[in-house]
């Protein structure tokens, strides 16, 4: 049954190529009760007036328009335009499954839990995130299956999961390239009761040479020492242990990678 209504916050930038196949994942899901709020962060090649195409035949699509800023100030923005119980959140080069949101729903309603966060796969790369056996995760157990949600890679990302917008109201996503989706994360999780856990595979992402995690760019070393200040600077003001577990399993992994494609990035452009 679809009782609550679920904002669906697609940011987009250039995006002409995919949104049209990004939209029509969404409208067609099996539950009807939602909200699609697109945000064009100042698009130049068109991916506005597409989107507006789909306005003007859908009364529960949304557009809004402003200039380039990044994605984590356009899901800022369409966090604030939304006005669902739970919020969730695609790319706008992704597709979500069929039924991904009704299961979803059903999963974090059943549960009655603050989150829930599914499988996914990667159309363009191969490979999937695969989650634990399904689980109902209290706060202590959130801490103790932290490794293992890093490990699998189920943990950082936005677009596996649905949140409670009440939550996520109080949170902001951070104006860099690489870890907004992390420092969001794990303030949402440091605020949770419980948390649900699904091995359904709900969402599929397109991994494309264009896309902001499909490449090296200019700034990623300062972005990635900028998202772990942040971390720092969390569990200065009294983050939970799951913050401690989150810097110290990553902090040297991202890093050194975060070499490796600096290095590699200078020694390439000569």
């Amino acid at each position: 049954m679809d009782s609550e209504l679920i904002s669906v916050i697609i940011p987009t930038y250039n995006a002409a190529d995919t949104i049209s196949q990004c939209i029509d994942s969404v409208i067609t899901q099996s539950y009807c009760n939602m909200e699609i709020i697109v945000v064009d962060d100042g698009s130049e090649d068109g991916t506005g007036a597409i989107v507006q195409e789909y306005c003007n035949k859908h009364d529960n699509l949304i557009l809004v328009k402003q200039n380039n800023q990044g994605a984590g100030p356009a899901r800022n923005m369409g966090l604030q335009v939304a006005s669902g119980k739970y919020v969730q959140f695609v790319d706008s080069d992704d597709i979500l499954m069929p039924n991904a949101t009704q299961i979803l729903y059903n999963a974090i309603n059943e549960a009655q839990s603050d989150l829930v966060i599914c499988g996914a796969e990667n159309s363009g790369g191969g490979g999937k995130i695969t989650t634990i056996t399904t689980s109902l995760l209290g706060k202590q157990q959130i801490t103790s299956y932290f490794d293992t949600m890093l490990s699998n890679g189920s943990f950082v990302p936005l677009w596996n999961k649905l949140y409670k917008r009440e939550i996520c109201n109080n949170l902001v996503f951070e104006n860099i390239k690489v870890g907004e989706d992390l420092l969001f994360n794990i303030e949402y999780v440091d605020r949770c009761s419980s948390l649900k856990i699904i091995p359904d595979i709900l969402y599929q992402r397109k991994i494309s040479d264009g896309s902001v995690s499909g490449k090296y760019h200019d700034t990623y070393m300062e972005d990635v020492l900028l998202t772990y200040k942040r971390a720092e600077l969390f569990l200065v003001r009294g983050g939970t242990l799951i913050l401690r577990k989150c810097c110290k399993k990553q902090r040297g992994k991202s890093l050194v990678m975060g070499c490796i494609c600096y290095f590699h990035a200078q020694i390439s452009h000569g």
